[in-house]
């Protein structure tokens, strides 16, 4: 942890790790919509995080990244479990939080720099 960010710098930078990978994720979904036998993934970074913030010690620096596993879904003709409709969904809900998550932590910036420069 560095010497100015708190659990709540800290947690924020954790949620924003992890939606870049479940963006990335969604991404490499869509690129492999035709391809023959592909399983497309989901992103699970919350469960480690909730657990983290009710830990005691709240050290995020120790708590495991994004966690990429298969997405349970019903395959078609060539094997591919791919949805374009959840895919195209989830990563708008994606870009939505993460925006939300910037949004949060120029704020907390915005309080600090306040509290240092006394403006």
């Amino acid at each position: 942890m560095n010497a100015i960010g708190d659990t709540t710098m800290r947690g924020l930078e954790y949620a924003l790790d992890g939606m870049k990978a479940r963006m990335d994720v969604h991404a490499n979904n869509l690129t492999n919509a035709n391809t023959p036998g592909f399983r497309s993934a989901r992103v699970d970074f919350e469960s480690n995080l909730k657990q983290a913030l009710a830990s005691r010690d709240k050290d995020l620096d120790r708590t495991p990244g994004p966690q990429v596993k298969n997405a349970m879904g019903l395959a078609d003709a060539q094997g591919n479990t791919v949805s374009l409709e959840t895919e195209m969904t989830e990563l708008m809900k994606a870009n939505l939080m993460q925006r939300t998550l910037v949004n949060a932590y120029n704020f907390k910036v915005g309080v600090l720099r306040a509290a240092i420069t006394g403006r």
